[in-house]
């Protein structure tokens, strides 16, 4: 039962505060303690429930760094030291003699108009620590006291002065302002104690992990649903930062929360590899932002499937789904291209991003687009690969006119109005396509409507190719301005013949997600794993997910040996080399702007004209890109 416990130095304390919590049912320990056992007997004391503790001078001081509850000192009346001086003054026979007061400071009173009260020299030589202590003993010895009142465990360390001394004695009254201030606490603590076990047992029936930040973004609270979902208790997890706990969550949204009153918001988190929407709402205290509520719900496929289908309609069916965590990586070239990436995402200029295409180039564009201020706008992604001029024109900037059955082609950087327009294959733009972002992207020109008005947009623009930018300047692929504007913010994914070590994670990955899917229990040898680690993957993850699929539904064996998988390799993928110690792969096969080139031309039956009006280029440039692939007439 909780209650409050009374831990008294000496004897005559004891006996006064025995008869006072006669009248105090809240008092549940009321004892001597020893210096030597006061750290002892104060833990004692909380093991038996008390909440709120009262002790004098030292004693109390030691407590309070021992436990972690209030504690009351019992401190000396005005009238309790005026006794004592009263006293020194008959003993003195002095009509105006110097008096020290000597002792711990929260032992004391107020004790400034003592002089004027009592008609003496009244000087008071307090100490809060060690340090100061052993400095006033010094200035003790050159005052000149004619007697030193305190408390007597003090007053037996100047005996060596031969000064003389006088304990000051406590009567009920300093005893009893001592309970009726621990009682006023044990009140307050137990009205706060019942109301936070309200609170926690309604946290702890809800279905849903509730976390709440202080202004600082530091954990304060969390209920049993959250640890969890976190995986840790609280004792792991109050006192930190929520960024350093759950690494996934967008800093600046929490950030801007905390900062600028705003409605809540709902979010899409991975915590743990479980699914999660994050409802993230402000705490108002007096109009002022104190804190905010994290919500965490994890969801079902099924629910995750309705979420997104509904993030999807409330963004017009636009919508990133990936982060950065659903790069599975353990190099070092990706561990500084995320850092990076990161990094840029705070930006609203223009990027480029070089490599090879497959699932992590997707990610790393939806990474940064979720990590950015723009996480709940829109995402769009569109390719100019194939297109003509005048339709990748119409499919970027849309239509001024009404067409297609009356109605206006709205553009993906319309769509796209607040958040991020991915254009992948940004190699294929014809020059004027380019010119007009650059336009776009350095005046703000923005779009035309219907109506002849022109509607301004604020998109963050990201261009990828699986060739460099540098590369295409060099072939005349992109234009000087494009170049310029592109070339400020650069990210190039490495291919995984650069970070063998990711081979081996997205290998691990995939054996397991396809062992669990089909029900079958395989394992490489770690030769067929160093095997597959070498092995050029052209293809990136992708590549390596088919194989994996392949090889778990064809392959009976429970261990795979190198032979097998070279077997599979070579079966998959015939067209490629194999040579001792490395695979190569032929350079034979055509890149995709040669085919493209050469499909039109002969869709035009060589007609160099309307080949490069169909693929939005002049002859002087189609003419030099024949020549560059040895294409003839």
């Amino acid at each position: 039962m909780p209650g409050i416990a009374m831990l008294l130095p000496n004897i005559e304390l004891l006996q006064i505060a025995g008869e006072l919590c006669k009248d105090h049912s809240n008092v549940i320990i009321c004892k001597r303690t020893l210096n030597e056992n006061v750290e002892a007997d104060a833990k004692e004391a909380v093991k038996m429930g008390a909440s709120v503790i009262v002790a004098r001078g030292t004693q109390a001081e030691r407590i309070r760094y021992t436990v972690d509850i209030p504690v009351v000192d019992i401190v000396w009346t005005a009238q309790e030291i005026g006794l004592a001086i009263l006293k020194a003054k008959e003993m003195i026979q002095d009509t105006c003699p110097v008096i020290g007061i000597i002792g711990l400071k929260s032992m004391f009173c107020d004790t400034v108009h003592f002089e004027t009260l009592f008609h003496a020299k009244i000087k008071t030589f307090y100490y809060t620590s060690i340090e100061e202590k052993e400095s006033m003993f010094k200035e003790v010895e050159t005052w000149g006291a004619d007697m030193l009142i305190g408390a007597q465990d003090i007053l037996r360390q100047f005996g060596y002065l031969n000064i003389p001394v006088l304990p000051v004695e406590s009567t009920e009254e300093s005893v009893r302002i001592a309970i009726s201030q621990a009682e006023t606490l044990f009140s307050n603590n137990e009205i706060k104690r019942r109301n936070e076990s309200k609170v926690n047992s309604l946290l702890d029936s809800m279905f849903n992990g509730l976390i709440q930040i202080d202004s600082t973004g530091t954990i304060v609270m969390m209920n049993r649903i959250t640890e969890g979902i976190l995986n840790k208790g609280q004792e792991e997890v109050l006192g930190n930062n929520v960024k350093d706990i759950i690494k996934d969550i967008n800093t600046d949204l929490i950030h801007q929360v905390l900062n600028s009153p705003r409605e809540s918001f709902s979010s899409f988190l991975n915590v743990n590899g479980r699914a999660m929407v994050m409802i993230l709402s402000p705490i108002m205290v007096d109009d002022q932002i104190t804190g905010a509520y994290l919500s965490l719900k994890k969801i079902s496929r099924n629910d995750e499937i309705d979420y997104a289908i509904q993030e999807a309609e409330r963004r017009g069916g636009f919508v990133a789904y990936r982060n950065f965590g659903d790069i599975c990586y353990t190099s070092e070239k990706m561990s500084r291209l995320i850092e990076q990436a990161k990094l840029y995402s705070q930006s609203n200029t223009p990027l480029m991003i070089e490599g090879q295409t497959g699932d992590d180039r997707e990610s790393l564009c939806q990474g940064i687009h979720n990590y950015s201020l723009r996480k709940n706008g829109p995402y769009v992604m569109v390719s100019m690969v194939g297109l003509s001029q005048e339709r990748q024109m119409e499919l970027l900037f849309g239509s001024g006119d009404e067409r297609r059955n009356s109605q206006r082609v709205i553009g993906a950087l319309e769509k796209a109005n607040g958040g991020t327009l991915v254009i992948t294959g940004i190699g294929f733009a014809a020059a004027s396509t380019q010119s007009a972002l650059c336009r776009f992207i350095r005046e703000n020109t923005g779009v035309q409507l219907g109506n002849g008005e022109i509607k301004l947009l604020d998109v963050r623009l990201i261009v990828t190719s699986t060739e460099s930018l540098l590369q295409m300047r060099k072939n005349d692929t992109v234009t000087f301005t494009f170049y310029y504007i592109f070339s400020g913010l650069v990210l190039r994914l490495p291919p995984l013949s650069e970070r063998r070590e990711d081979v081996v994670n997205f290998v691990n990955l995939y054996l397991k997600r396809y062992t669990q899917r089909y029900s079958r229990f395989q394992v490489l040898t770690d030769e067929a794993m160093e095997y597959l680690k070498t092995y050029n993957w052209c293809g990136s993850a992708l590549q390596i997910e088919r194989f994996i699929e392949r090889m778990v539904l064809t392959i009976e064996k429970r261990t795979i040996k190198k032979h097998i998988v070279e077997d599979l390799l070579q079966e998959m993928y015939p067209d490629e080399v194999f040579e001792e110690g490395n695979l190569a792969v032929k350079e034979e096969s055509m890149d995709a702007y040669e085919i493209l080139l050469r499909n039109t031309l002969l869709k035009n039956s060589g007609n160099r004209n309307a080949t490069a009006k169909e693929l939005g280029i002049s002859p002087t440039t189609l003419w030099r890109k024949m020549k560059k692939y040895g294409i003839t007439d």
